[in-house]
């Protein structure tokens, strides 16, 4: 049975920004940090501050792609013994108490199951997406045609390194937005904006004028990183690490943090 989606879809988010002139805020969570008890509030709080779309961290073993402090995050979610069926029900929790679209994101050669066995769960919940960075194009084609026929967005991860081909296939077979890896290599590590433009520039070459999204993420911690990223054709920005550890702080650290960033997605 498919849970029916609760408030904003994922394209009313995008939309919803573009009218207001402003850059989509996305942020990452891991799922039931810093706690499950009090996780739909910290998550509710960081809607009510301005956060458009939650990134949610299912657990995973090796995070090769997150810097320490997700790291972190991932090892006290693993050790609080959040398994997989927990982070969806958490998703699902989250998704209809804030009212913003949930993005589940993990990684696909981690998975207890096929990546098709996850879409049909995040269907069953109502969840709007899945980013599995680490799928080859192939692998991202077959995931993207599931998720599809279950009515969830399939978003494409995007690096510097991608080959043309590699590149104009999965964007091409996006069904969400596409997640621009900004010139740092590890989550939480400085963003080069120079190299992030370059690529961002390639994505929306590839896009063709199709309205497809585009979000950079990785290196944004501050609003200064938000305004510069704004500048850029992009129609989203992405935040871990500061999110993390704002929340691991408190709620109202994560307010705040949250408030400030969305103010600096208008370009101000």
């Amino acid at each position: 049975m498919i849970t029916p989606r609760a408030g904003t879809s994922l394209s009313e988010a995008f939309a919803s920004a573009r009218r207001a002139g402003r850059r989509a805020l996305i942020g990452y969570l891991p799922a039931g940090f810093p706690d499950g008890d009090t996780f739909v509030d910290v998550v509710r709080a960081a809607a009510g501050a301005g956060l458009d779309v939650l990134e949610l961290g299912l657990p995973v073993a090796d995070p090769y792609l997150d810097g320490p402090v997700i790291q972190a995050a991932l090892s006290r979610q693993r050790a609080a013994g959040v398994t997989l069926p927990e982070a969806l029900a958490l998703a699902c929790r989250v998704r209809r108490a804030a009212g913003i679209p949930v993005v589940a994101m993990g990684y696909g050669k981690q998975l207890p199951e096929p990546a098709s066995a996850l879409v049909q769960a995040l269907a069953e919940r109502g969840i709007d997406g899945v980013l599995l960075p680490d799928l080859d194009e192939r692998e991202f084609e077959a995931l993207a045609k599931a998720a599809a026929g279950a009515g969830v967005a399939a978003v494409a991860f995007a690096s510097a390194d991608l080959p043309e081909e590699a590149l104009q296939r999965r964007v091409a077979a996006c069904g969400g937005f596409v997640y621009v890896q900004s010139g740092a290599r590890r989550t939480g590590t400085p963003i080069d904006p120079g190299e992030a433009g370059m690529l961002v520039r390639r994505v929306d070459a590839a896009r063709a004028g199709r309205p497809i999204p585009l979000a950079v993420g990785f290196g944004i911690r501050g609003p200064g990183d938000v305004r510069a990223v704004a500048e850029l054709p992009v129609d989203g920005v992405i935040v871990g690490t500061a999110l993390v550890e704002a929340a691991a702080s408190s709620t109202e650290a994560l307010r705040r943090a949250v408030r400030r960033l969305a103010e600096a997605a208008t370009g101000r």
